[in-house]
């Protein structure tokens, strides 16, 4: 499905805790609410472009970050909105606590901000010496972690004391994550480097390999793989145990943007400056090429079922793709004319079986 209506880039997308709603961030200063059957729910506005988007954990608000220096909290219960603008720069990123009554803030203005859901500013992260990028909870809810051109990690707790300082690269930081066990911090630079940090911010891994910057960096699910997306047009996967390189996912021409794993933890997906995605299994190996997009593929991720896979682009459109189509497409391929008959008999009968539409006549009528 293809989902348009944005006149400039989609710089962000989210899904709902449920999966039922896809939020759009947009170069055109809006956010707009889809179905994933491409029905445009509500559109609304910041005064220039929105650089991110975030459901609350219980799906009930969308917060939104825009260069205008606000957050913006919509409740999806009564469509009031929220503006936050204690920021006196442009608002980069954006992330709700765990338990989703809190909003962290990073800004051009070199701080982040906490919020609460009355939009009352309840702490100020002052630190850093440069634009911070990047923020994130971790899991527990009990840490923040901000990224900065200033080339650290800086730790917090939720009060805003500061825990750490991590004098992590040489050049921009330019994405964070934690594990899901919240006991790993990665940090990506634009100086080629990834590292690995445990909760304290000690160092613990150096990966080298990469011969541009990293530009994101993802856990998997079970927290045991760690993949990094750079602009040498591969994506790395590593050990979390010892940092040992797994595989080179070599593919795309440009940058890798960015990177998703899917929920099983079976599948990785990337975004590129090419204008493809690209779907891999975790050993590394491309399963699919997926062409859609025109200009740069500037984020990417799976619904929380896995079965599909949402891109959006530097060409304002979002695209959506079924993975059982792309594993059916990779079936077919070399097949003869008999077994083709064969499988699409498959096919149509596990429809006609499954599709709680058709009726037992039609079934019979088609058997």
């Amino acid at each position: 499905n293809r989902l348009e209506g944005h006149t400039a880039e989609v710089w962000d997308i989210a899904l709902s805790p449920d999966g039922q709603l896809i939020a759009s961030a947009s170069g055109d200063a809006t956010v707009r609410q889809w179905q994933l059957d491409g029905t445009l729910i509500d559109s609304h506005g910041h005064d220039t472009r929105v650089w991110g988007v975030r459901f609350s954990p219980d799906g009930k608000f969308i917060a939104s970050a825009s260069d205008d220096g606000t957050v913006q909290l919509r409740s999806l219960e009564n469509n009031q909105i929220l503006i936050l603008d204690d920021h006196t720069d442009a608002v980069w990123d954006i992330d709700f606590s765990p338990n989703g009554q809190t909003i962290a803030s990073a800004s051009r203005d070199r701080t982040v901000r906490l919020w609460n859901l009355n939009g009352d500013t309840v702490a100020i992260l002052d630190g850093h010496t440069g634009p911070v990028s990047d923020v994130r909870f971790s899991p527990n809810g009990e840490t923040i972690a901000s990224a900065s051109d200033d080339r650290t990690v800086r730790l917090w707790s939720l009060d805003g004391t500061p825990i750490n300082t991590l004098m992590a690269h040489s050049d921009w930081v330019a994405d964070i994550s934690f594990s899901p066990d919240g006991q790993r911090i990665a940090s990506a630079g634009w100086d080629g480097i990834v590292k690995l940090w445990d909760q304290n911010g000690n160092q613990i891994e150096v990966l080298e390999g990469h011969e541009r910057e990293v530009e994101d960096v993802r856990f998997s699910p079970d927290g045991q793989i760690l993949a990094s997306a750079s602009a040498d047009g591969t994506v790395r996967l590593w050990r979390r145990l010892n940092g040992t390189l797994i595989a080179t996912l070599e593919g795309h021409e440009g940058t890798v943007i960015d990177i998703n794993f899917s929920p099983d933890g079976r599948k990785l997906v990337s975004a590129g400056q090419d204008g493809t995605v690209k779907l891999w299994d975790i050993n590394g190996a491309l399963i699919d090429t997926l062409e859609g997009h025109i200009g740069r593929v500037i984020d990417v991720r799976f619904s929380s079922d896995g079965q599909t896979i949402v891109s959006a682009g530097e060409d304002g459109t979002i695209l959506l793709w079924d993975v059982d189509g792309i594993n059916r497409s990779r079936d077919i391929q070399g097949k003869t004319i008999e077994e083709l008959i064969q499988i699409s008999c498959e096919w149509m009968r596990d429809y006609l079986n499954t599709n709680p539409r058709v009726t037992q006549f039609e079934r019979d009528a088609c058997t």
